[in-house]
């Protein structure tokens, strides 16, 4: 099934069941042909917005999109884009295991979500940089847009704002052993190489298909989060199901039961 990219811009919208699909961007994510650097490069798009979220389309809200867009207040003078670990954990990190090019930090950075702030790009002047990590690197890069992020901000450290992996979780964090501590819950699961559409990790595929049959203006308790809960209530040999409460711990507090009536 071809996946999509967008360009998600803040809406009005607060409602846990986000729909982001406002601007395309390529036929799959982390794609070398049409990306987010491609897209960055265009000066129709900057001109037009000051800052922007970004996100991969095999990504799904379970929090308020306000949350993460208030991140940008925690930029400091210099930082201009804020993103995720690509892990957690140095044995199972891509990055400093495989990498044939620079990355940021010790385990790099993962471009499914991403803030950036346009205007202090542009003062950057981003298509001086990207085009020539590109022009260098190009034939060992694995992961597209990914990894000519990593390698930008490998040298230059200084303008990446690092949020937690809560905001980005990924099956990688919880196949093996949880490596994400996500005190205040998952705000953004990323469904990334296949995970909504596989039952490798049920509770991914359970989330995702859950939300596409979900019915706007039902009961979001009882058709959406009770769901999941009764799905799940047998034993599972999947680490990530385990991790039920840490994945509905903002539903069950933004929707409780019985509080909403449906709508005909």
């Amino acid at each position: 099934m071809k996946t999509f990219r967008y360009l998600a811009l803040l809406a009005a919208a607060s409602f846990l069941l986000l729909l982001y699909y406002i601007y395309r961007v390529g036929d799959r994510p982390n794609s070398s042909d049409q990306n987010l650097a491609d897209h960055l490069t265009d000066g129709q798009t900057k001109a037009a917005v000051n800052a922007v979220l970004y996100v991969d389309s095999d990504t799904v809200f379970l929090s308020p999109v306000q949350e993460i867009w208030a991140m940008f207040q925690h930029f400091n003078a210099t930082q201009f884009a804020g993103m995720a670990p690509e892990h957690e954990d140095m044995n199972a990190g891509w990055y400093n295991r495989f990498a044939r090019h620079p990355y940021y930090g010790e385990l790099g950075v993962n471009s499914g979500v991403m803030l950036m702030n346009l205007t202090r790009m542009r003062e950057f002047r981003w298509e001086e940089h990207i085009l020539p990590i590109y022009r260098e690197y190009r034939l060992q890069l694995v992961w597209g847009d990914q990894d000519i992020l990593n390698v930008l901000f490998h040298y230059n450290p200084d303008r990446l704002y690092v949020f937690p992996c809560d905001w980005n979780y990924r099956a990688d964090h919880c196949m093996y052993m949880s490596v994400c501590d996500a005190p205040d819950g998952v705000k953004i699961i990323h469904g990334n190489r296949g995970y909504f559409h596989s039952r490798a990790q049920p509770i991914f595929n359970l989330i995702y298909s859950t939300i596409e049959e979900f019915t706007f203006r039902t009961d979001v308790y009882g058709n959406f989060i009770r769901t999941i809960e009764e799905s799940l209530v047998l034993p599972s040999n999947s680490n990530c199901d385990k991790l039920l409460d840490k994945f509905l711990q903002d539903p069950r507090k933004y929707f409780k039961e019985n509080q909403y009536e449906e709508v005909p």
